[in-house]
């Protein structure tokens, strides 16, 4: 053993400081529960100090090479690459400095969390390397590499302990259970916003009824292929869509990409029902009925704020509407209605407020 460690700070003096120092306390707890799993002893055996030593060498760019999550292969964070996204996300956002929540607002973090690091390890890191509430372009970068040094050094241990029968198996089962999982949300998110998409005439009526242009945030919840997000963009809005299909996330990503527009459109993989409505300043809908009941809240408050909504194919029930635009291009049922005033909220009664 004394030769393990005498080679371990010979050869890898920056694992050694990441087990050993505070900065290595996130890696450390992963490995302490791994070694626990295992049925290892939490001090330095010859087992865990030889999968150390087996660890591949860093790329030299701030990560691990190999590094995979979600299907998703890490970009390069070199510093060029960090300047890129930082001012990205700062001007999708509108701000100068990004808060917590807008940094995990990145794909690339965001396939990080829940796969190879905890939500509260990343809170936990965010605490350790950023000192206020909102970060600049170097501590952004630093955030972004001490993230990804991190989950790349824990998923590197465990897949050593584990060994290699023991990774394929973990591996596809993981898979399964993921596809599943998927199958099942998508299967329950079919029900209430079922694929189909929105014939460009719609697209068109519903943006000139909303009148998007400049300066908006338009939120598409359902967005599927990102075809609305697209065309809200090449207006010079930015468009926010949320999709619960994480293969049409992807196609729209590519679109939005290919478009050249990804300065202005972003798609999020999440639960349109869970979403918070408060930052858009135009909101499109494709939901069915019931769909559109378990959103009434959230729409009652964004019509009250002044925010205009416009809804394809189904209307909200119980509301009166503003328009209801129909084309001869597309089928009579094929309908936009569109809700812009405190006034279309149905007549509740006395002391009862829309919630």
């Amino acid at each position: 053993m004394t030769d393990l460690l005498t080679e371990l700070k010979l050869k890898r003096p920056r694992t050694w400081m990441m087990i050993t120092n505070g900065q290595g306390a996130l890696v450390h707890r992963s490995l302490l529960k791994v070694c626990e799993k295992e049925g290892l002893q939490a001090g330095p055996e010859n087992e865990l100090l030889q999968a150390l030593l087996d660890l591949p060498s860093l790329d030299g760019k701030g990560g691990y090479t190999g590094t995979k999550a979600r299907g998703i292969q890490p970009a390069v964070l070199d510093d060029k690459f960090i300047h890129d996204e930082f001012q990205r996300l700062c001007s999708f956002h509108g701000v100068v400095r990004l808060s917590y929540e807008q940094c995990l607002s990145w794909d690339w973090v965001a396939s990080q969390v829940g796969v190879s690091i905890t939500d509260d390890a990343v809170r936990e890191l965010w605490g350790l390397r950023v000192a206020s509430s909102d970060v600049s372009e170097i501590e952004f970068g630093a955030f972004a590499r001490a993230l990804r040094e991190e989950s790349g050094f824990a998923t590197t241990i465990q897949s050593f302990l584990r060994g290699r029968a023991g990774r394929q198996k973990a591996h596809s089962q993981a898979m399964e259970e993921n596809r599943t999982a998927q199958e099942s949300r998508c299967a329950a998110a079919m029900k209430l916003a079922p694929y189909n998409p929105t014939p460009s005439c719609a697209i068109h009526q519903a943006l000139e009824a909303l009148g998007v242009g400049s300066g908006d945030l338009l939120y598409d919840l359902g967005c599927g292929d990102g075809r609305l997000l697209i065309a809200a963009a090449q207006r010079g809005a930015r468009a926010v869509g949320v999709e619960y299909d994480a293969r049409f996330v992807e196609k729209a990503l590519s679109a939005i990409k290919e478009s050249g527009l990804s300065d202005l459109a972003y798609v999020t993989c999440g639960d349109a029902f869970l979403t918070d409505l408060t930052p858009a300043s135009k909101i499109f809908l494709y939901l069915v009925p019931d769909g559109l009941r378990k959103l009434e809240p959230s729409l009652c408050a964004a019509i009250k704020r002044g925010t205009p909504i416009a809804s394809y194919m189904f209307s909200i029930p119980g509301w009166s509407f503003d328009d209801v635009l129909t084309a001869e291009s597309r089928s009579p049922e094929c309908k936009v209605w569109i809700y812009k005033h405190p006034s279309c909220l149905p007549a509740l009664p006395a002391g009862q407020a829309c919630s």
